[in-house]
C-alpha cells in the first residue's frame, strides 16, 4: 500500500501509545510457583490456542483484515491478551493493582445508534434459559449473524448451542425477532467493519491517556488501568463513544 495522511496519522498515534507503554511495566501478581503453574496450563490447554506468556511483549500493533483500512484494525500483541480472563484481575502496572472496564453490548449498541436508536435492554436476552444462563452463546450467535454475508441454514462453526434446547433456526429467528429495528444489519458481512469502529474507540481512549503518560492495556473493547484511575477511564470511554454515536452506552 501507499502511505497517505490517514495511515501516517494511525502510525503516529500508535507510536505515541507504544512509547507510553514502553516507559512503564505491566506484570502479573503471582508467586513463582503460581507463575510456573499458569505457564504449564497455557501450554497444555486443548480448548484455547494459548502460548506461554512473554512479558517483554509490552507493546501493541494494529492489524487490518483486508486491503482496506476500514476493515478490522484492532490492537494485538500485548502479553496480557494471551491469558485466561480470570487472571486479568491480577495484572499490575508499575507494581500497582489494576481494574478492567469494557463497553457492554458494544456492537448491538453501535448498530442501533446508526438507526438513531438507543439500545436500552440486554441485546442477548432472547428469552432462552434463566437469567444469564445462555448469554454468552447468544452473543456468539449474534456476532456470527452480523459477520455472515448471507443467511445460512447451517449453524456457525465453533458455536455450541445444544444446551439451549433450541435449534439453530429457532435461535436465529428469536434473535431476528428481538432485533427487528436492525434486522437489515444481519447477514451482510458487517462484523469486521464493526471491529474497525470499536478499534477507533480504543485508539481514542488509549491516545487520550498516552498523551498524559498513563498506560492503558487494551483487550479489544475493554481496557486495564491502575485502580486509582478507574473513574478517569470510565469518563474517557463514555466520552469517546458519545462523540462517535451521540447515544449513551453501558460501561462496566
Amino acid at each position: 500500500y501507499v502511505d497517505n495522511t490517514n495511515t501516517n496519522q494511525m502510525r503516529d498515534n500508535l507510536n505515541i501509545i507504544n512509547h507510553c507503554l514502553k516507559r512503564h511495566w505491566s506484570d502479573l501478581y503471582l508467586s513463582d510457583d503460581e507463575w510456573e503453574k499458569l505457564q504449564q496450563s497455557l501450554v497444555s490447554n486443548k480448548k484455547y490456542d494459548y502460548t506461554p506468556i512473554r512479558l517483554h511483549r509490552q507493546t501493541i500493533r494494529r492489524i487490518f483484515n483486508s486491503t482496506s483500512f476500514d476493515i478490522g484494525g484492532r490492537f494485538y500483541g500485548g502479553w496480557w491478551q494471551n491469558i485466561p480472563s480470570a487472571y486479568r484481575g491480577l495484572i499490575t502496572i508499575d507494581g500497582k493493582r489494576t481494574t478492567e472496564f469494557d463497553y457492554g453490548r458494544l456492537h448491538p449498541t453501535i448498530l442501533y445508534a446508526k438507526k438513531g436508536l438507543t439500545l436500552s435492554e440486554d441485546a442477548y436476552d432472547i428469552g432462552v434459559g434463566k437469567g444469564d444462563e445462555h448469554r454468552d452463546v447468544i452473543k456468539q450467535l449474534f456476532n456470527a449473524m452480523v459477520q455472515m454475508k448471507e443467511p445460512q441454514d447451517r449453524p456457525p462453526r465453533d458455536v455450541k448451542f445444544s444446551q439451549t434446547g433450541k435449534t439453530w433456526k429457532q435461535l436465529r429467528s428469536l434473535i431476528l425477532e428481538k432485533h427487528e429495528p436492525i434486522k437489515d444489519k444481519f447477514f451482510c458481512g458487517m462484523g469486521n467493519k464493526l471491529q474497525f469502529e470499536d478499534s477507533q474507540l480504543a485508539e481514542k481512549v488509549m491516545l487520550h491517556f498516552a498523551k498524559q503518560d498513563i498506560p492503558v492495556l487494551p483487550v479489544h473493547d475493554s481496557f486495564v488501568v491502575q485502580r486509582s484511575l478507574q473513574s478517569w477511564l470510565v469518563d474517557a470511554m463514555s466520552e469517546a463513544f458519545s462523540q462517535h454515536y451521540d447515544v449513551p452506552i453501558d460501561i462496566r
